[in-house]
């Protein structure tokens, strides 16, 4: 992922994982619409549902995790198998995992 990151050229990288598929045409959208709205956000992320063959208990970690509503937290966790950052912040806080 960082060589990624490192490669992109525009102001906000997004990660996308294979096993995460969007629920909407208007993800990216919303992404860099959520940046718009206060300079303090670095990252986004959308929360993870799980597929209707996922187990029932990793249904209920995710459902623990993500919740049914977006919002803004104040704490660190983040996701980035479904995410959007900006490059000036990972630049400053590069991933330890390549």
């Amino acid at each position: 992922m960082n060589i990624g990151f490192r490669e992109a050229q525009g102001e906000i990288v997004i990660s996308l994982s294979a096993h995460c598929f969007p629920t909407s045409n208007l993800w990216i959208d919303n992404y860099l619409a959520s940046f718009k709205k206060s300079d303090k956000i670095g990252i986004v992320y959308g929360r993870q549902i799980a597929h209707k063959m996922t187990k029932y208990s990793e249904q209920s970690v995710l459902t623990k995790l993500f919740g049914e509503k977006s919002g803004f937290q104040n704490h660190s966790f983040n996701n980035n198998g479904n995410s959007a950052t900006l490059k000036s912040l990972w630049t400053q806080k590069i991933l330890t995992k390549t």
